[in-house]
């Protein structure tokens, strides 16, 4: 009995009737237009759009605006540690930490 060969084509039009496969398909495509887009200014779509919602909801919590974005922790501090180094934002400490 040979090995079995994967049918990649069959695969793809399996995914091709799952929402998720297209909604998440269809998202890194406009995020990576996005992302071409801002690339002279330097900023990457997720910190674009962490600028509007800071705009919008005025001083935040890192925990609030983790929850408004629907970030995880870890991208959350790297975007709030850049766009503070580059003065966009002023991050503080709070009486919570």
């Amino acid at each position: 009995m040979g090995a079995q060969v994967f049918d990649w084509d069959h695969a793809l039009e399996e995914c091709r009737g799952c929402v998720c496969f297209q909604v998440k398909r269809g998202m890194r495509a406009l995020v990576s237009a996005y992302d071409d887009a801002l690339r002279p200014s330097g900023l990457r779509s997720t910190q674009f759009s962490m600028l509007g919602v800071i705009r919008a909801f005025g001083p935040l919590t890192s925990k609030k605006l983790g929850e408004l974005m629907v970030i995880d922790k870890t991208t959350l501090a790297r975007s709030v540690a850049l766009l503070s180094r580059e003065g966009l934002i002023r991050a503080e400490e709070g009486r919570d930490r």
